[in-house]
């Protein structure tokens, strides 16, 4: 474990089995992102819900992981490390969502050159 952790890896390890590792490139958006999520008033099943839309979590979140949200403490060391995070590193991937939009539009765009190619 040692050796993900010195590469900038981030290990999520639950007592009730299961993983979670977040790779260097994602760290840097990923877990701050993740970390006022948790911080945030939110039910437990929002924020379940948002932790899967940021990526942490994928749909087949374990009631086991629930310990995460439930009993999340932040320390100040935490905060120190967040703010040290090199932010150049990792870029947030597109939503889903975000990824139909964008198909969206280059097809809305494509069928008007076409419209107007044709007259």
């Amino acid at each position: 474990m040692e050796k993900p952790l010195k590469d900038g890896e981030c290990l999520f390890l639950f007592s009730h089995g299961g993983d979670r590792c977040v790779g260097k490139t994602d760290v840097p958006w990923q877990i701050p992102d993740a970390v006022r999520v948790l911080r945030s008033s939110k039910t437990k099943e929002q924020k379940i819900n948002e932790l899967q839309r940021i990526g942490l979590f994928d749909t087949s979140f374990s009631k086991g992981w629930e310990i995460l949200i439930t009993n999340f403490s932040a320390s100040k060391q935490l905060d120190a490390r967040l703010n040290q995070l090199p932010r150049s590193i990792g870029k947030r991937p597109s939503t889903a969502a975000e990824e139909r939009a964008a198909i969206d539009r280059m097809m809305r765009e494509k069928a008007a050159i076409e419209a107007g190619t044709q007259k």
